[in-house]
């Protein structure tokens, strides 16, 4: 009988004590989904744009501020222009605003005074889920990927996309001989290319830093492509689209790469996106080797600093000679690879 006690008496301390965590738990959860912001609005178009905005995907930014945790501003007194079919490369210290700016284009931060003008009309007026839609493509500078989904969901998460196009964009970035040697696969057979795609993250072979970044490439690609191929329609808004997204923005999607993948990334940004008339806005650490396709009076390279623009320049010369400046001690610290 004691012995029945006791083990009936510790059976509900455990209960107990896990009561309490799971209570906890629950009670730590309810604070996050009761006192975490939400975007106000996200189904809702507040702005009529013009059937198929944006077209060319210039972009003007107008005494620009915004903050984190106000009243500290990360961003102050912004002026720049991007061009249609412009590639800006914006470079700086860490924590000089680069990123913040490009959160600022994709509606998550709260703007202060200030507007950013894109084909004309202030995207401040538009739902983020109608700017984030119709305006941006993006590579992050941490790879994102569901391992438990398959590789065409973690390429496609829509399902727009034939097998032939996803196995195309994976081809362009080098992944799909990763895939196939990894994996065995014969070419010969579509029953065997399906499966690979339909196959977990998890599954297949395991893919370095470098590799991960370039299947972010891919998804961009993918993206492009089921923009400007298919439409689909928006429940919350009622639209439909079917325009490509003209802007291409990478936040230090090459700071952790090597050189040769790099140059990689490089190659296909230029051919698919520059060479097509999209405008790509790149915030990079590293910039001397972006430079082969730096094309002179037309692209440009901005220097932050402190939240603030310092400079922006539209030719080769003028970039390296910046670069010199920062290796001597300048002002601007953006890291280099010249010769």
């Amino acid at each position: 009988m004691i012995i029945l006690a006791n083990t009936t008496l510790l059976r509900l301390v455990e209960s107990w004590t896990s009561l309490e965590v799971s209570l906890g738990a629950i009670a730590r959860l309810r604070s996050v989904v009761t006192e975490t912001p939400q975007e106000e609005n996200t189904g809702e178009q507040k702005l009529t744009a013009p059937t198929n905005w944006p077209v060319a995907g210039s972009i003007v930014v107008h005494g620009l501020e915004a903050s984190y945790s106000p009243p500290n501003l990360a961003l102050q007194n912004i002026h720049l222009e991007v061009k249609a079919g412009q590639k800006l490369l914006i470079c700086g210290r860490t924590g000089s605003g680069k990123s913040t700016l490009l959160l600022s284009f994709l509606g998550l931060l709260d703007l202060q005074p200030g507007s950013i003008m894109v084909d004309n009309i202030d995207i401040s007026n538009m739902s983020q889920t109608y700017l984030r839609r119709h305006c941006f493509i993006t590579v992050p500078q941490d790879p994102f990927t569901l391992a438990a989904a398959t590789l065409r969901f973690n390429l496609d998460p829509e399902g727009f996309l034939p097998d032939s196009v996803l196995i195309e964009v994976l081809e362009n970035t080098g992944l799909w001989e990763h895939f196939c040697q990894s994996s065995k696969l014969n070419h010969s057979k579509s029953s065997e290319i399906e499966a690979l795609l339909d196959r977990p993250m998890s599954s297949l072979p395991p893919l370095s830093a470098g590799q991960q970044q370039l299947l972010s490439l891919s998804r961009a690609l993918a993206h492009k492509r089921a923009a400007t191929a298919h439409g689909y329609s928006d429940l919350q808004t009622q639209l439909s689209v079917a325009d490509r997204k003209p802007i291409l923005l990478l936040d230090e999607a090459t700071s952790a790469l090597d050189p040769e993948t790099e140059a990689v990334m490089q190659d296909v940004i230029e051919k698919e996106f520059t060479q097509e008339g999209y405008t790509v806005i790149i915030v990079a650490h590293r910039i001397g080797g972006m430079l082969k396709y730096f094309r002179d009076d037309i692209d440009a390279v901005v220097w932050m600093t402190e939240g603030r623009v310092e400079r922006v320049v539209h030719t080769q010369a003028a970039v390296r000679l910046a670069l010199k400046d920062d290796r001597g001690g300048g002002s601007n610290r953006c890291s280099t690879d010249l010769p």
